[in-house]
């Protein structure tokens, strides 16, 4: 009995050997059947042969087929297989009851099955994400009203940020936000309109911009409304035409603000006005210039003639008048002695409405380049134009060429400086020098006026030409056609109590009184001119007319 004891031990550890050395090959030992079943029986409860080793448990995700017996360890068989359920999720007891605890992502546990979560369409936002047991929750995006904008799209995460793609209709979302469209407030206008968007696409508000007033050079042509594109209208103010027109009525800006700064709808302005310029006539000279910028037309004016008295300095001009200065006359230069300036002028007829004597002029210009009044004339020649005042020949010259002598002087004067009066006698005095008329080049016949060539003017300016010539005779009634003579004097023509001394009446005396006169410094008057006879001598001249010694 001993050696069987001995024997069964022995089987029990060769079995146990075999076990843990992997089946290893020894050789062939005789055993009963009686000892291996008695070696089995040697091991506890949930212990199999092999060191009496502990029956495993089966992980959740597989259920015991058997074994845990004799010599075999509890066979531990994976549940069956739930499709997109990892196998480590799978839970069962048997081969029947298997069940996911949670699926794979995107999937659901839904019985004994894995559903795949549902996806919310392009319209739909998600209000519940799917869960181990739960599917995804959908519901329709909002649409916004006619009067509402989107300001935050369908399917944007609880942040406000839009999903990307591939999380749409799957990660939490939240709803489409709609804004009430709000007009423009007085005052302003709409620069741009709502914008209304749809559920993928933000919209935008009415943006509003404030009415503005125009620039200075600008005009409201059409005031601010609230309307879209409703601001005021700005019209550049036109500009009238350089030197052609004139503004008759001044751009106005139509400033649309009151005086507590409110704008006032429906202010606009008005553009400029032109209007043409009044051209210049013939004969005129421009007093204010037409200018595009002013709001007047031009002011003309005739140009000025030069009266009696003044001589033209300055021609007429576009735009200035003609210069006349007034000619130097007796009232300037009778106290100077000057010797181009004859005290004879003051027997110059005066101008009419002034104090200023019919005297003519020219303007003359020094070597210096001075611009001064001529010798001053009681008169002037009919055609004198463009030829010196000193080479105008008279008319009883053959050579006329300025045609009549248009002379100023006061009655009983006569001469261009008027220096020479008449008095219807003789002079009294010898004659010193005789000329005559037909010898010395006078030609007689009809002035231009019609009426008989004055031989006195022959007489005065040969008089004029002898510096001792105080006086001249000449017949007072001469017989027609007959030739005429000069008869000069170098006497003076008065008693020292200015008194004709002469009575012979076939003769008319003309005293040159600017040269028996003397008005420089203290007056020395020699000659007082009279009418005829009124201031006679008492002692008469012995001396009758025409006589010559």
């Amino acid at each position: 009995m001993m050696n069987k004891a001995l024997s069964v031990l022995a089987v029990v550890a060769i079995l146990g050997a075999s076990f843990l050395a992997g089946q290893k090959s020894f050789a062939v030992v005789e055993y009963e059947h009686t000892d291996v079943v008695n070696a089995a029986m040697s091991c506890g409860e949930n212990k199999y042969v092999g060191l009496c080793t502990d029956c495993q448990t089966c992980p959740k995700h597989k259920y015991s087929a058997g074994g845990c017996s004799y010599f075999k360890d509890t066979l531990c068989t994976l549940c069956t297989v739930i499709d997109h359920c990892p196998t480590e999720n799978i839970e069962c007891s048997s081969e029947y009851d298997e069940k996911c605890t949670e699926c794979e992502q995107s999937f659901w546990v839904k019985g004994k099955s894995c559903q795949a979560c549902t996806v919310c369409g392009a319209d739909e936002f998600v209000t519940k994400q799917c869960g181990v047991d739960t599917d995804t929750v959908c519901e329709p995006c909002r649409e916004c009203g006619d009067s509402e904008w989107v300001s935050q799209v369908c399917k944007v995460d609880p942040s406000g940020i839009l999903l990307q793609k591939a999380f749409q209709g799957v990660k939490l979302e939240q709803n489409t936000q709609c804004t009430t469209v709000l007009p423009c407030d007085l005052g302003d206008f709409c620069s741009e309109e709502f914008v209304p968007g749809d559920i993928h696409t933000e919209g935008a508000a009415t943006q509003c911009d404030k009415c503005a007033a125009c620039l200075e050079t600008e005009f409201a042509s059409a005031s601010c409304t609230i309307n879209f594109k409703g601001q005021t209208e700005c019209t550049d103010c036109s500009s009238c035409k350089d030197g052609k027109q004139y503004i008759s009525a001044e751009c106005e800006n139509g400033y649309p603000f009151n005086a507590e700064n409110v704008f006032v709808y429906g202010t606009t302005g008005t553009d400029t006005i032109c209007a043409d310029c009044t051209a210049r006539p013939e004969g005129y000279w421009t007093v204010f210039p037409c200018n595009s910028l002013h709001t007047s037309d031009a002011v003309h004016a005739p140009c000025s003639t030069c009266k009696a008295g003044e001589y033209q300095l300055e021609a007429c001009t576009e735009f200035a008048d003609t210069v006349c200065p007034a000619c130097p006359d007796s009232a300037d230069t009778i106290s100077l002695g000057d010797p181009d300036f004859a005290s004879g002028l003051q027997y110059c007829k005066m101008a009419e409405g002034t104090d200023r004597s019919m005297v003519h002029c020219d303007a003359v210009e020094s070597v210096a380049g001075v611009v001064t009044a001529s010798k001053s004339f009681c008169g002037k020649w009919e055609n004198q134009k463009t030829i010196p005042f000193a080479k105008c020949r008279a008319e009883y010259d053959s050579k006329s060429n300025c045609g009549r002598w248009e002379g100023n002087c006061k009655d009983d004067f006569s001469g261009k400086s008027c220096c020479y009066h008449k008095h219807n006698a003789n002079c009294g005095t010898l004659t010193t020098r005789e000329r005559s008329g037909e010898r010395n080049g006078f030609n007689s016949g009809l002035s231009s006026d019609n009426t008989p060539i004055k031989f006195t003017d022959f007489c005065q300016d040969l008089c004029d030409e002898f510096p001792d010539c105080m006086a001249f005779e000449v017949l007072s009634n001469p017989e027609k056609g007959a030739d005429q003579s000069c008869f000069f004097k170098a006497a003076y023509t008065q008693n020292e109590k200015n008194q004709w001394m002469a009575n012979d009446p076939t003769y008319d005396c003309y005293s040159n009184t600017c040269r028996q006169n003397n008005y420089a410094g203290r007056d020395t008057i020699n000659y007082t001119p009279g009418t005829s006879y009124e201031n006679e001598a008492t002692r008469l001249s012995s001396v009758p007319g025409g006589r010559r010694r």
